[in-house]
């Protein structure tokens, strides 16, 4: 996997998320407590955004239908 330098850790406080493109697709960067991790910015469930998702320990999508995803993308 290539890897792609998308932001400063300073550019992301915890519990915080930024939004970036790699490769033309629209990935969102998420920091929870300290650690760092990126999801396809879209619910493969009902298309939403998990950008404008909430935030709690795990991402849960604000679409109806709403999904929980852990760090690795797996609906919980």
């Amino acid at each position: 996997m290539k890897k792609h330098v998308v932001a400063s850790t300073a550019e992301i406080p915890p519990g915080a998320r930024k939004l970036v493109t790699v490769a033309g697709r629209p990935i969102v960067i998420f920091n929870l407590d300290g650690n760092f991790f990126g999801l396809f910015n879209r619910c493969p469930h009902n298309g939403g955004s998990l950008a404008d998702g909430i935030v709690t320990g795990l991402v849960r999508s604000t679409e109806p239908g709403t999904y929980t995803y852990c760090r690795r993308g797996e609906v919980v």
